[in-house]
């Protein structure tokens, strides 16, 4: 953790090298046998993804006018000057400026080419359910 902690103050992002007592004051439901000690990063957050997702889309849709096609399947996407026109697996074409597609991990398959010829890394996002620990805030006043 020493380490990583010296890592990110050279690279000017944030972190804090919590000792067992401050770990256990934050979460008193941690075995008191258990932390030896944590990095944590105040800068960054937790979100639920089904939760966030929801926002984002309700968001795009009500601020920027997004139009949504849900279960949908891309199969082509093309570009030019006049916009994107982006065909699907049941042959309906759609015509915009912008086109967002959310494949998950279908990427690779659904556009082959495009994942050749662009620097892409298909990497795995690690996320876990828990139940909530109680945690206490400190006021920043």
């Amino acid at each position: 953790m020493q380490e990583l902690r010296e890592i990110n103050q050279e690279e000017s992002y944030t972190s804090l090298l919590w000792s067992k007592s401050q770990c256990l004051q934050r979460f008193p439901s941690l075995f008191k046998t258990y932390p030896h000690g944590a990095l944590h990063f105040p800068d960054e957050v937790s979100v639920d993804p089904a939760w966030i997702s929801i926002q984002l889309l309700r968001g795009l849709q009500e601020e920027m006018g997004l139009l949504y096609h849900a279960q949908t399947v891309a199969v082509d996407v093309n570009a030019s000057t006049l916009g994107c026109c982006t065909k699907t697996a049941d042959g309906v074409s759609f015509y915009a400026s912008k086109v967002i597609i959310c494949t998950g991990s279908d990427f690779q398959l659904l556009f082959p080419s495009v994942f050749r010829s662009v620097d892409l890394q298909v990497t795995k996002l690690l996320s876990l359910i828990h139940i909530s620990e109680p945690t206490r805030l400190e006021s920043k006043s």
